[in-house]
């Protein structure tokens, strides 16, 4: 009997579990899923679904459009800013759902492509549908030809710059490029250097401007070879230029070259034989002559201790040192003071330059030499030589005078390279006259004599006007 009552018990357990489970299933909520066109799309949303709370849904692809854009997801934001779901997530259901299309710009695949003709790998661009994509420049190579621009056929004509815009895009498109065949032409803006007269030493001949420019349609690298005739500083390795360019090169003839006529054609090298380009640089140095005489003031010592004057025949004005009236005064080795003139007019500037024997010979070649120390004419006019050897004084008073210039003797220290005095002196006297004549007379009147005659007028018209003293 216990064994029945305990059956009878869990049968009516398990009828109560039963009905618990089958009262709860008859109650179970009911939710709506909606899928709607948000804020952008003009389509009409489909009925919403009636879910029972717990069932997990298959979501729907895309069921709305909007122009120029593409439905690729779901949002629960009625703008879509945020794709929350993707076409074809299970979701769970366990409340009332609304799902809103999740946008993206309708991206339009453009094409650049190098042609029957051109070699290089296509590449490819996206553009939204009305938008534009900006050509990606010269990409392709094709022997003998530059790529210019591009075209929507293939072999077409010109239609689009390197790196312009593409118009707009509304489907997928390839562009191709548009060749043009090279040409590579460069030339000088001169034909012939002429460097004109150069004399035997100079320390520099100046440089001439020649401007090479590159009149063909691609990039040109040129070089000069080296000429091993003659030494022109013309330029440093190899230039290189783009379409239209040009370059300023400065040339100029080597140094130290003997007396003849120079002559040298420069023939710029560049990638292509067509480009190169010639130019003729030519100069001459002249033949000299030197005159020597046998005074030694204001000589130029040689190598082998003679004294030679500047005589500079075809090379600036000839003759240029020999002038025995030049106001000097000089001692060499005991020769006479020179000066310009014996008679000078009061008042106006008295200029000397004293010049020592041997002041060129900086390097000892002969030496001895003679250098100006001081000078002497009144207590009011006198002085010491430092650097400069000019004396400049104004006489006032019609007279005799003498300039007197002391010089002592140095000689040549080989072994330290300095000069150094011996002790030894000389002087040099020069005799002039400070005076005038009718002409300046009436030209120059001493200030004092102007002042002397206005206050004797002023005088006599007071004594007129019985003003007087």
């Amino acid at each position: 009997m216990k064994k029945n009552f305990k059956k009878s018990v869990a049968v009516i357990m398990t009828m109560l579990m039963l009905l618990s489970v089958m009262s709860v299933c008859a109650f179970a909520a009911t939710y709506k899923l909606e899928y709607l066109p948000g804020r952008y799309s003009t389509d009409t949303a489909p009925a919403a679904i009636q879910v029972e709370g717990g069932t997990t849904v298959i979501l729907e692809g895309a069921l709305f459009t909007r122009e120029g854009y593409i439905q690729t997801g779901w949002s629960t934001a009625a703008a879509g800013s945020k794709k929350n779901y993707e076409f074809g997530d299970s979701l769970k259901i366990t409340k009332n759902t609304k799902l809103y299309p999740y946008w993206e710009a309708n991206k339009i695949v453009v094409t650049f492509a190098p042609g029957a003709n051109g070699t290089g790998v296509a590449q490819t661009d996206e553009a939204s549908e009305g938008g534009t994509v900006k050509f990606p420049g010269a990409i392709f190579t094709r022997e003998d030809y530059i790529q210019v621009g591009w075209s929507s056929v293939d072999g077409g004509a010109l239609e689009f710059g390197l790196t312009a815009n593409t118009p707009a895009i509304t489907a997928p498109v390839t562009f191709y490029p548009v060749w043009e065949k090279c040409n590579y032409s460069v030339s000088a803006s001169v034909a012939t250097i002429n460097y004109g007269a150069v004399c035997v030493a100079y320390d520099s001949v100046g440089s001439e401007a020649l401007v090479i420019t590159n009149n063909g349609n691609m990039t040109l690298k040129f070089t000069l070879p080296a000429n091993p005739a003659y030494s022109f500083t013309v330029m440093d390795g190899s230039l290189t230029l783009g379409a239209g360019e040009s370059v300023t090169i400065n040339i100029a003839p080597a140094m130290d070259l003997d007396a003849g006529n120079y002559n040298a054609t420069l023939v710029f090298e560049c990638d292509y034989a067509a480009s190169s380009v010639s130019v003729n640089a030519r100069f001459t140095v002249k033949n000299h002559s030197f005159t020597k005489y046998t005074s030694n003031n204001d000589a130029t010592y040689e190598a082998d201790g003679t004294k030679t004057a500047y005589c500079t025949n075809g090379c600036g004005a000839s003759d240029t040192i020999i002038d025995a009236g030049s106001m000097k005064v000089y001692s060499a080795d005991n020769n006479a003071a020179i000066g310009l003139s014996k008679e000078y007019i009061h008042h106006r500037t008295v200029r000397f330059t004293a010049f020592g024997s041997g002041m060129d010979d900086e390097l000892g070649v002969v030496g001895k030499r003679f250098v100006p120390v001081s000078w002497y004419v009144t207590e009011e006019f006198n002085g010491v030589f430092e650097d400069e050897f000019d004396v400049v004084f104004t006489h006032t008073l019609y007279g005799n005078y003498t300039l007197t210039i002391n010089y002592i003797e140095q000689e040549y220290n080989e072994e330290t390279e300095e000069w150094v005095e011996t002790g030894v002196t000389d002087e040099k006297t020069f005799d002039y006259v400070v005076g005038t004549n009718e002409y300046e007379e009436q030209e120059i009147v001493r200030p004092n004599t102007i002042l002397n005659i206005i206050f004797g007028l002023f005088a006599q018209l007071l004594a007129l006007l019985g003003l007087g003293g």
